[in-house]
């Protein structure tokens, strides 16, 4: 049995195959050389892709988990201020609760005024509780308007950060 040359191919039975001429050989060995830079070249296009893909997903994962915490700080701060509109709705409330009885013991004060006046008898002294009601009534409406006119921002104020929010 021969041993095959560098040149030869064995085949299993000892036979020997014909190996192409030399220019032939350096011909495909030509086409595969191209081949193969074809392929690394575009072996290179899909991993700069694959990579390009991998950042581009990483930042859209950054900006999801951004978005979540902004969200989440959001919805805490939205609970505050709906606890703090609240608060000023019953204050608001406790306030005009105060004007109306306010407006009663106004009218009782006045009423008593008036019987007393026509009898000519104390009139200065229930004078005076009237002014001071009245007062306190100016004051209470003031407060009632301001709070009213802070329950209007606050309910624009918080419209447009729920916007914001989604």
């Amino acid at each position: 049995r021969r041993i095959a040359s560098p040149g030869e191919a064995e085949r299993p039975r000892g036979e020997f195959w014909e190996l192409p001429p030399r220019r032939e050989a350096d011909d495909r060995l030509s086409e595969l050389g191209c081949e193969a830079a074809g392929l690394r070249s575009k072996l290179q296009e899909l991993e700069a892709a694959l990579r390009q893909e991998k950042r581009m997903r990483e930042e859209a994962e950054w900006k999801q988990r951004v978005a979540g915490s902004e969200s989440s700080q959001l919805r805490v701060e939205l609970r505050e201020l709906q606890e703090l509109l609240q608060k000023e709705r019953h204050s608001a409330r406790l306030t005009l609760e105060r004007q109306e009885s306010l407006e009663g013991e106004l009218r009782l004060v006045t009423e008593s005024f008036r019987k007393l006046q026509s009898e000519n008898m104390g009139a200065i002294q229930v004078e005076g509780k009237a002014e001071l009601a009245l007062a306190e009534l100016a004051e209470c409406q003031m407060q009632n308007l301001e709070l009213r006119e802070e329950v209007q921002n606050f309910g624009r104020w918080q419209a447009s950060r729920a916007q914001l929010a989604e």
